[in-house]
């Protein structure tokens, strides 16, 4: 490595692009050196002339991080549509099908701490490249120098007059454009309470105007602008949400609809203050499409879904497939074949027949749908799909780990795991991604180390009625002793 780079981190993608820490490392040269190895990505696959759309989210430097994005592919010749103001990744993945784009860049960390930041590439077709192309992206990014990137004497604004970058605002087409998705209005009506939540991330102002475009009203909370998110993580998991399930509680609503940072991951808080998971939400949503909608096709599940999933697409005689976490594998099976849902753990799920990307605000519409279309409440709902299905408590643990600690995890999951967990047999090994174990009485648990951050997770849902802390207790014990 040349002594310009010597102290730079290499480039690594996740399960969902590039993420950091603010401070570790020049974030502004690792932004231009992933903008200037996408461009070589697309001359190399025979991209020449389309545009790139670039957007960005609420975070600190966002913004900024964006135009040097864009200044940096205005300078390498390809045009760029660059978002007005800070919009929800799938907002981008409209962009880059609405001007015909060959790629489109997202600054954004998604989930993770207020203090990251991070980039998300797009395909052509709006979803999520595959391994192949982030592969490629992130070892010519690791490869660049300073010198390789657009000397700061080619300006954003500079470019700009030259219509190099064009700045558009493709919200409304956004909104008009998942609204032709989701179809005619359902005639059946019922009074429903509702709250939404953008976590003080980028769906703020777009998901109460896609509920008004359907007719419904919804108030919105934590809907400012604030690089802190409100001193949380925009992760929308239980922890995270005591403002909103309060305010359910003082604005005596029926349900709360809460974005994660970017907005393509929803959780569903219900009238008996549940926050619903993953697998709950698409239980719904599956039911909803096949008995309602009357659709069909592939369902696609993340090994670190319920075990229900495959059960319910068997029961409608649906073709199931069980992938490996990330939602970019989903994105490349809908491209390549007929798939009506397919989704992971925390709460992205596509849909047949929109985008072929995740997005919080369509399905917090399609599940609004299924409550008036049957009359019931979120929670009675819930409560008879876990009946019916025998649907487990679940589960999940972050482990921060030493090195060692950490060294020792990855041993563990490639060897052979010990016969019995918690006192119960082992009946099937998956190691799509990670280590899945199947128990004899159907509860599973899997282990896996993140992509997106420095942690090892362990994911469990019990059998009907049992503790799924009891087998994470079993196996952190396996893991780390």
């Amino acid at each position: 490595m040349s002594p310009e780079t010597a102290e730079i981190p290499a480039i690594h993608f996740g399960t969902d692009g590039w993420r950091t820490p603010l401070g570790h490392g020049p974030t502004f040269l690792q932004v231009g050196r992933i903008a200037a190895a996408v461009a070589d990505w697309l001359a190399e696959a025979g991209w020449h002339g389309r545009p790139v759309a670039i957007g960005y989210d609420t975070r600190l430097l966002a913004p900024v991080l964006a135009e040097e994005a864009a200044r940096v592919f205005a300078a390498r010749g390809l045009p760029v549509r660059l978002a007005k103001t800070f919009i929800p990744t799938p907002c981008l993945s409209y962009m880059v099908i609405a001007e015909t784009c060959a790629a489109g860049l997202m600054i954004t960390a998604s989930h993770n701490a207020p203090n990251y930041i991070g980039v998300k590439v797009k395909a052509s077709f709006g979803g999520s490249i595959d391994d192949a192309a982030a592969d490629w992206i992130a070892a010519r990014a690791s490869e660049l120098t300073a010198a390789d990137i657009p000397p700061l004497t080619t300006t954003f604004e500079e470019l700009k007059r030259a219509k190099q970058i064009k700045v558009v605002d493709e919200r409304r087409g956004y909104l008009a454009h998942m609204i032709r998705c989701l179809g005619p209005v359902p005639q059946r009506r019922c009074g429903i309470s509702l709250l939404a939540s953008s976590m003080r991330g980028a769906t703020q102002g777009l998901l109460p105007q896609a509920f008004a475009d359907r007719g419904l009203n919804i108030s919105e909370i934590e809907n400012q602008r604030d690089v802190t998110f409100g001193g949380r993580k925009p992760e929308p998991v239980a922890d995270n949400l005591a403002v909103e399930r309060k305010l359910r509680v003082v604005w005596d609503r029926d349900v709360v609809f809460v974005a994660d940072g970017d907005g393509d991951r929803l959780a569903v808080i219900d009238e008996r203050d549940r926050v619903l998971t993953a697998h709950d939400l698409f239980l719904i949503l599956l039911r909803h499409l096949v008995e309602v909608r009357k659709m069909r096709g592939t369902v696609l599940h993340a090994v670190n879904l319920s075990r229900t999933i495959p059960a319910m697409a068997r029961r409608y005689g649906l073709p199931e497939r069980r992938l490996p976490v990330g939602f970019k594998h989903v994105a490349a099976a809908m491209v390549g074949g007929d798939v009506l849902i397919g989704g992971e753990e925390a709460g992205g799920i596509g849909i047949q027949g929109y985008l072929k990307e995740r997005d919080a605000t369509y399905l917090a519409l399609l599940v609004a749908e299924a409550m008036w279309e049957r009359r019931e409440r979120l929670g009675r709902m819930v409560d008879d799909l876990h009946e019916e299905y025998g649907v487990g408590p679940y589960a999940r643990r972050d482990l921060t780990l030493t090195e060692a600690e950490q060294a020792r995890v990855a041993e563990r999951i490639v060897a052979d795991p010990p016969a019995t967990l918690a006192g119960r047999a082992l009946t099937e090994i998956d190691r799509i991604d990670g280590l899945r174990l199947t128990l004899d009485d159907t509860a599973w648990l899997l282990v896996r180390p993140s992509g997106t951050e420095p942690l090892v997770r362990l994911y469990c849902e019990a059998a009907p009625g049992g503790d799924p802390a009891e087998l994470l207790d079993a196996a952190q014990g396996w893991l780390t002793s």
